[in-house]
C-alpha cells in the first residue's frame, strides 16, 4: 500500500501541536508536572515521526525512543540533544508504566523542559512536499 507522506506528516505535527497544548494544560491548571512531562515526550515524538515519515517515505514505527526515531528520521543531534531526549525518555516511561516510582519534577524544572521541548519541536517543523 502506497504512503500519503504528506498526509502521515501532517498527522504527526497535528498530534504533536495537539500534545504540547496538553502539556501545557497539565503544568499550568493542573500542576501535574510528571504527567504534563510525558505529554511533552509524546508532542516530540510526533514531530520525529514526521521526519521519519519524510525520509523513509513510509509509516512511522511504534516506537517511542526519541534518540533512536531521530536515527531514523536522519535528525544529527548535538550531544546536549541526546541527552535531553534520554531524560524525556523517562518521563515517557514514568508515565506509560505504573509501578515506576520516580522523583516528581519539579514546576520551574517542567517549565524548562517544555520550553526545550518547544524549541525543538519548531526547529524540526519539516514543510509538506509539493
Amino acid at each position: 500500500m502506497a504512503v500519503n507522506v504528506n498526509t502521515e506528516i501532517s498527522y504527526w505535527q497535528d498530534g504533536a501541536k495537539e500534545s504540547l497544548e496538553f502539556a501545557d494544560m497539565l503544568v499550568s491548571e493542573l500542576q501535574h508536572f510528571g504527567p504534563s512531562l510525558f505529554w511533552a515526550h509524546l508532542a516530540l515524538e510526533k514531530t520525529l515521526k514526521a521526519h521519519v515519515c519524510k525520509e523513509t517515505k513510509e509509516i512511522a514505527p511504534r516506537l517511542h525512543d526519541l534518540v533512536k526515531l531521530a536515527e531514523i528520521g536522519k535528525i544529527e543531534l548535538q550531544p546536549e540533544q541526546v541527552e535531553f531526549f534520554q531524560t524525556m525518555n523517562f518521563y515517557f516511561r514514568e508515565g506509560n508504566y505504573l509501578g515506576l516510582e520516580y522523583p516528581e519534577p519539579s514546576e520551574q524544572q517542567t517549565r524548562e523542559y517544555i520550553n526545550r521541548a518547544k524549541e525543538m519541536i519548531y526547529s524540526l517543523q519539516i514543510p509538506l512536499a509539493e
